[in-house]
């Protein structure tokens, strides 16, 4: 990726880690804490494959997107096919806007309560987490 991807990256990777930081901070301060590292903390910027897998798992638990999406999406990220991981990153962005645009951006809004309160179970859970992350 050039410049300005690798800029456009960096600032996706922030945005959607100040958006699970500000949604988890009251319920799980474990993994609230991994997305502060990420977001404004030492790894500032910086890509790691679960940030992307836990937006699209968000977006699916809000009902934004399906469980073929996710996998449909997740299978490019981790392709070797460069112009896939961009075709990636403009999907991320464009169900992050969407769920903007029907949620709001304050992650304190009702609407993302039971996201909030199953958030460990079903964006992230540990299975998952070394199934579909550590392994790739």
């Amino acid at each position: 990726m050039g410049k300005r991807e690798d800029k456009e990256l960096s600032k996706l990777c922030v945005a959607i880690c100040s958006d699970h930081y500000e949604l988890l901070k009251n319920a799980d301060p474990n993994m609230s804490y991994t997305f502060n590292l990420y977001s404004s903390g030492p790894y500032h910027g910086q890509y790691r494959k679960f940030m992307f897998y836990a937006e699209l798992k968000l977006n699916k638990l809000l009902g934004l997107i399906t469980a073929d999406e996710v996998e449909n999406v997740f299978n490019m990220m981790i392709s070797e096919d460069k112009d896939n991981f961009y075709i990636v990153m403009q999907i991320v962005k464009h169900y992050m806007k969407e769920r903007h645009t029907k949620f709001g951006a304050l992650m304190d809004y009702k609407g993302y309560d039971y996201a909030r309160q199953n958030y460990s179970q079903e964006v992230l859970n540990p299975a998952d987490f070394l199934l579909k992350l550590v392994n790739k």
